[in-house]
């Protein structure tokens, strides 16, 4: 009776082994690949990529630390890892090497460094003023269509956390802060007159933010009719 054997001791070369790498971070509101250096809110990242037809297995660490052995599908030669369980939050480096029937793994790909951040800022925006607020000040109703919008900053804000402000529904905008206060710049945009809500918030680089502060606002530029707004004159 006969039977082969095959002695493979080479490794697979990871350059060539593996490609078209890609970390995917799909829970909103930042949705899209991870690249190196970035922070994300997703605590499943899905890891993914193709290799070669003799790679049967990725396996994949977090720097120095096993986490999975993933299994090549032969038919496509694609890889798939999702954390499971979730990631808790902090900063992670993924690595895919490629590993041949004779089990033989090759070196690590570039590290994709990364950093999970869940917590909602604890700091508040508050809207404390627009310029200009004609008539009784701090009663935010004004004749003035085009205004600056400031306030102070509740608490403290964490590196890389911003403030962000926006007009009756409209696209967030980052305002400028100093020290403790913030202000937005809106003179750039003419108001109808009209009631508007004006919301404020912190958000951090991961998309996540603090449930946003409402304040509204008037804008009345018409004049009072005269003959209809003053009755009983005597003299």
């Amino acid at each position: 009776l006969e039977k082969e054997i095959v002695i493979d001791t080479k490794a697979p070369d990871t350059d060539t082994a593996l490609s078209d790498l890609s970390l995917l971070d799909n829970v909103d509101p930042i949705t899209g690949q991870i690249v190196d250096g970035t922070v994300t809110n997703d605590t499943t990242p899905t890891f993914s990529g193709k290799a070669t037809p003799e790679v049967v297995e990725v396996n994949i660490y977090d720097g120095d630390k096993f986490l999975a052995k993933v299994p090549v599908d032969p038919n496509t030669n694609t890889w798939s890892y999702t954390p499971s369980p979730a990631l808790i939050d902090g900063p992670y480096s993924f690595i895919a090497k490629p590993v041949d029937l004779a089990g033989n793994e090759g070196e690590g790909t570039d590290p994709i460094d990364f950093k999970i951040l869940t917590a909602v800022p604890t700091a508040e925006a508050e809207l404390t003023a627009i310029t200009e607020d004609t008539g009784l000040v701090g009663d935010f109703v004004t004749k003035d269509a085009e205004l600056e919008f400031s306030g102070v900053i509740n608490g403290t804000l964490a590196a890389g956390e911003k403030v962000q402000i926006r007009v009756a529904g409209g696209d967030w905008q980052d305002a400028t802060v100093t020290g403790t206060t913030w202000s937005y710049d809106h003179t750039g945009t003419s108001l109808a007159d009209g009631t508007y809500k004006v919301e404020t918030r912190i958000t951090n680089t991961a998309g996540t933010s603090s449930t946003p502060l409402e304040k509204e606002i008037v804008i009345d530029t018409k004049a009072p009719d005269t003959d209809t707004a003053l009755s009983d004159l005597s003299l």
